[in-house]
């Protein structure tokens, strides 16, 4: 098995990573990558399924607005790093989320992979992937 996460999630997704969609979508963007400017950058795809091991993840939030400027996704939603302009989508949000819950909990944004569009998800066939995480 190709080892992908560092974290209890590898063993939970092992059979996503083996299967044929998931090398079918790794070319897809592997190509996309070649020719224009992904984001988030590889090593923050999974960033989330990173940072929390799937023992102690209490709530997945799956996005639907990916971030399409230089800076802004790293592989977890409802966030951008330190000293980047926070994007509308993400200002018009803030005032809904409950700060103090939402930091005790991981919060995946798996549809936060941008390639050169606004509709990712449109071109590459990451649905499999989103859905064994939930």
């Amino acid at each position: 098995m190709m080892r992908v996460l560092t974290t209890d999630w590898n063993h939970i997704l092992a059979d996503e990573f083996m299967s044929s969609y998931w090398h079918e979508l790794q070319g897809f963007v592997t190509s996309e990558r070649s020719q224009y400017q992904v984001f988030p950058a590889p090593e923050n795809v999974f960033n989330a399924l990173e940072l929390t091991p799937f023992a102690k993840t209490q709530i997945v939030i799956l996005g639907q607005d990916p971030y399409h400027e230089p800076g802004q996704a790293h592989g977890l939603a409802f966030s951008v790093q330190d000293g980047t302009r926070i994007p509308p989508s993400l200002r018009n949000i803030f005032p809904n989320l409950v700060i103090s819950d939402i930091a005790q909990r991981v919060i995946a944004d798996l549809s936060n992979i941008s390639i050169h569009t606004a509709n990712p998800h449109l071109d590459g066939n990451s649905s499999p992937i989103t859905s064994s995480v939930q």
